[in-house]
């Protein structure tokens, strides 16, 4: 496990990598600060055939729980981005999921985007309730359990809202996982910047329970007897009460 903003905190924020994908003018910036990172994009978007963002991440093989607060996120574009994201390779045109927070002078709400194989379009499959976003209490959540990806958002770090769950095979065993922050053609030079921080990534099964396998309707008659059934994986100790 690697936790910015606690002991050890400047040989975790070394852990990861910083670049831009795609064809940034002007460049995007990362800056390292106490209890994480200000990661800039000048540029571009996260959508569509190809992506122009800044990425800060590490390579990671197998399952994964990524979480982080974002204390705020500035820009002019109405679709500035920022949020976590697990990536098949560091090109342009690569398949991933993105669990996104969106500036709140902007949309101001919380969805996921995919690109399900390399040269597809990039898609919104889940949007979150049309609760608003609430810097700086606003935490991003990205799961990965094979091949399913499986994001959330929280105010607290402790009660997570899971948006969905979507299967991505093209990922591979050993991806990129990270704090992404998109811009839009709209903004002009004016760069968009998230302050990142409390960030965390366990190795391994979902620190917290995270649902790999929703219940399904079922149609039945009046008085009938129906059972539903729900698959989640978490580790340590938590329960439900069965309603």
């Amino acid at each position: 496990m690697l936790v910015v903003g606690t002991a050890g905190m400047a040989q975790a924020q070394a852990s990861f990598a910083s670049l831009d994908i795609g064809r940034q003018s002007p460049p995007g910036q990362t800056v390292v600060t106490e209890g994480g990172f200000d990661v800039s994009s000048a540029t571009g978007d996260i959508w569509d055939l190809f992506d122009n963002f800044r990425f800060v991440y590490q390579r990671v093989t197998g399952d994964f729980d990524i979480r982080t607060r974002i204390a705020s996120l500035t820009g002019v574009a109405y679709w500035t981005k920022a949020g976590l994201m697990v990536r098949e390779d560091l090109s342009q045109f690569g398949a991933n999921g993105f669990m996104i927070a969106t500036r709140s002078g902007g949309w101001g709400r919380h969805f996921f985007t995919a690109r399900l194989a390399a040269f597809y379009g990039t898609y919104s499959y889940f949007a979150a309730t049309f609760e608003r976003v609430r810097y700086p209490d606003l935490w991003v959540r990205l799961v990965r359990v094979g091949d399913r990806v499986i994001p959330m958002h929280s105010t607290n770090s402790l009660a997570w809202t899971q948006v969905g769950d979507l299967e991505i095979a093209q990922l591979p065993a050993a991806a990129y996982v990270g704090l992404a922050v998109s811009n839009h053609p709209d903004s002009g030079s004016t760069k968009a910047t998230a302050q990142f921080r409390d960030v965390t990534l366990d190795r391994g099964p979902p620190f917290a329970p995270a649902i790999v396998s929703q219940p399904v309707s079922v149609i039945a008659n009046p008085g009938a007897e129906v059972t539903f059934s729900v698959i989640a994986l978490g580790r340590g100790c938590w329960h439900t009460n069965g309603s």
